[in-house]
């Protein structure tokens, strides 16, 4: 694992365990009255992004248990091939492979 281990926490500021700095999600919002951004990432968004960058450990954690588990199963109680590939696109994403 080349990432930081989780849990992650924190509001926009993202940190470890040991309180370093993971991430930080910024709102692009503007607060003059007619003089927002048509594409704006609003706060809520921003906290919506924060909250989802904070739980990718954990995420990544299930998916892999969860792949590890269905690749376990014998062959006449696995789901078909289709929940394989998006799980996997899924680690590999998280993983940069």
């Amino acid at each position: 694992m080349t990432q930081t281990p989780g849990p992650w926490s924190g509001g926009l500021l993202i940190s470890d365990s040991m309180v370093r700095l993971i991430a930080m999600v910024q709102t692009n919002e503007r607060s003059i009255p007619g003089h927002s951004k048509p594409n704006a990432v609003t706060a809520t968004e921003a906290e919506s992004n924060a909250r989802l960058i904070a739980a990718a450990p954990d995420l990544l954690q299930v998916c892999e248990g969860m792949l590890g588990y269905l690749a376990g199963l014998p062959m006449s109680y696995r789901p078909d091939d289709a929940w394989f590939k998006p799980i996997s696109e899924a680690i590999a994403k998280a993983k940069g492979t």
